[in-house]
């Protein structure tokens, strides 16, 4: 699945989308495909099934000089690449 990001002024090629997400509430005009459903639910119930594998690694990698860093051995789901591969 790709995912492709837009900024509410260029929605130029929406129509070409199976589903969509408004992450800020932006209200979405054109003729568009339905928004995916339950989003929220599906991507909590996501972040339990690999937390404890996340938190695991976190606090391993955690013990390393540059930890501090970083933001995957904090477990944040905001700017983690590595939680998003999970």
């Amino acid at each position: 699945m790709s995912v492709t990001l837009r900024q509410s002024t260029d929605l130029s090629d929406a129509g070409r989308f199976d589903r969509y997400c408004a992450t800020t509430g932006t209200v979405f005009s054109l003729d568009s495909p339905p928004k995916v459903a339950g989003l929220a639910s599906r991507l909590e119930a996501a972040f339990e099934t690999i937390r404890n594998q996340w938190w695991s690694l976190g606090k391993e990698l955690g013990r390393t000089p540059t930890a501090e860093l970083a933001h995957m051995p904090t477990c944040g789901t905001y700017s983690s690449d590595f939680g998003v591969m999970l």
